[in-house]
């Protein structure tokens, strides 16, 4: 058997892939989510207009770090497996990029606030909430560099969060006009739209899977590993609108 830890926003791709595995080579392939700010609301909203700090959630690495029953990990963005690597928990010689997402506005279904560019986030009255760890960290600031308006961007960002989720979350609530986030997030929630951005102030980040220091069965690791970043595998990722590479 094979276990493997995944960011919650990166399963639902990882879950078809395993179950062609599962079936083609007689293996089970368990997935574990997070489960820290994903399921735990108080631990993740940082600032909501006002309301008071809830502290500090358990980041991607720390909670891979107690699972020492994992062999293999899906990273949302490829600096997260740095960090791992330097730690000590990801093996680097088992370690391979899947595909890559690309950078979106998301916006409450309706987009009642007819957000049709990077610049209407710079307006003034428009709320932005963007996340503070893991995939989305930073990514405001990328792309509003693109088109150096980090200034006025900056301080329309009225919500910060810790994690994909409780953002996707937040603007189907209506609590943000806009939030920055990837062009899967349209599987996360049906009340919500994603406006695509102008090519030159696009990013891409790569989601990657690689052994951790944990692994029983290297062999098994390897096998899984080369199934989910070619072919079938791949197509998978595609069909959930992943950006896949022409070899």
């Amino acid at each position: 058997m094979l276990k493997v830890f995944s960011a919650r926003a990166c399963a639902f791709p990882l879950i078809d892939a395993a179950k062609e595995f599962e079936i083609l080579n007689k293996v089970k392939v368990q997935i574990d989510v997070c489960n820290r700010g994903c399921v735990k609301q108080y631990s993740e909203v940082t600032s909501d207009e006002g309301a008071p700090k809830a502290g500090q959630p358990e980041t991607f690495l720390q909670e891979i770090s107690r699972g020492e029953n994992y062999d293999l990990v899906i990273g949302s963005a490829e600096y997260l497996l740095d960090d791992g690597e330097y730690l000590g928990l990801v093996l680097p010689d088992m370690r391979k990029t899947i595909g890559y997402r690309r950078s979106v506005l998301i916006v409450p279904k309706g987009n009642p606030k007819k957000i049709k560019t990077l610049e209407d986030c710079a307006k003034s009255g428009v709320k932005i909430g963007i996340s503070l760890i893991d995939c989305l960290k930073g990514l405001w600031e990328d792309v509003s560099g693109r088109a150096m308006l980090i200034e006025p961007v900056r301080k329309n960002i009225t919500l910060h969060v810790n994690g994909c989720i409780h953002l996707v979350d937040a603007v189907a609530a209506g609590k943000v006009d806009v939030a920055f986030g990837w062009n899967t997030f349209n599987e996360l929630s049906p009340d919500l739209e994603i406006v695509e951005l102008e090519e030159k102030y696009r990013i891409f980040r790569g989601t990657s899977i690689a052994a951790l220091k944990f692994i029983k069965d290297k062999e098994l690791g390897k096998k899984f590993i080369a199934f989910l970043t070619s072919g079938a595998g791949l197509e998978h990722y595609r069909k959930h609108g992943w950006v896949i590479p022409s070899k």
